[in-house]
């Protein structure tokens, strides 16, 4: 009988932790879809390019000047922040931004996610493109690119 009370207090004690624990989650902010661009849109995995270019163009009512460029990313390759320009590059009347990445670090990124294939001639890939804007608002948004690596 006296177990009773001890274990009554230890749930009591553990539900009031627990609740304070789950009080004191930060709420995430919805994520903004963005519409993005990847170029090339086909992708040697032998490049010797220096850049990928990604085009980010977000819903109304966000701006992409509203990006925090420091924080977009191309799955886990972080951008050239330096390497920057917006404009309507689509020619659809709404800014886009246009920001480059490493393309060493991309392909490594691919070839990771890959390397269990046999070697391949030709494959498709969608990467994601995060990032957060100044407000800490996080936005996302996916392309398929076609990967290529022909054996010689």
């Amino acid at each position: 009988m006296r177990a009773f009370p001890v274990l009554l207090t230890f749930a009591l004690i553990t539900s009031v932790v627990l609740g304070l624990q789950l009080i004191s989650l930060p709420i995430e902010a919805s994520k903004i879809t963005a519409t993005v661009d990847i170029d090339p849109d086909t992708l040697s995995l032998k490049m010797k390019g220096k850049w990928i270019t990604v085009y980010i163009e977000l819903p109304k009512p966000y701006n992409v000047r509203e990006i925090n460029a420091s924080t977009v990313r191309l799955e886990v390759v972080p951008a050239e922040p330096h390497l920057i320009e917006i404009g309507d590059y689509d020619g659809d009347g709404a800014l886009d931004l246009m920001i480059k990445f490493d393309a060493s670090s991309v392909i490594d990124y691919i070839w990771s996610k890959i390397y269990h294939m046999a070697p391949i001639k030709e494959d498709f890939i969608e990467l994601t493109v995060s990032g957060k804007l100044y407000d800490g608002t996080p936005f996302e948004g996916n392309d398929i690119i076609r990967i290529i690596y022909v054996e010689e």
